[in-house]
């Protein structure tokens, strides 16, 4: 999967959430951030209303929205404010891949 291909697949999901979620003046949403993950491969979203991104002001925002991830199977993980991208991961049982060998430090 493609970045180009992650955007649209979490702009379709703006649209949707647009349509459920409740924000101030029912301002549209807009992607407020965005990180490729290597492990497991996808990308990271972070966002909230378009006024909010404007004018970063508490009044505009959306409360208790968190990492949202695809990844690049087409997976859409949709995380909330108290959870890290590994929470995410860990609740929806996505996996990382073994972690790298442990060498200590000679002295």
């Amino acid at each position: 999967m493609t970045r180009n291909e992650a955007l649209e697949i979490m702009h379709a999901f703006l649209r949707d959430a647009e349509k459920t979620r409740i924000r101030p003046e029912n301002a549209p949403l807009a992607i407020t951030g965005m990180k490729e993950l290597a492990d497991p491969p996808g990308w990271v979203f972070y966002f909230n209303t378009q006024k909010w991104a404007e004018t970063r002001l508490f009044e505009h925002a959306i409360i208790g929205q968190g990492p949202t991830i695809v990844l690049a199977d087409g997976r859409l993980l949709d995380g909330g404010s108290a959870e890290s991208v590994d929470m995410v991961l860990r609740r929806f049982g996505v996996s990382k891949s073994a972690p790298a060998e442990f060498s200590p430090r000679s002295t």
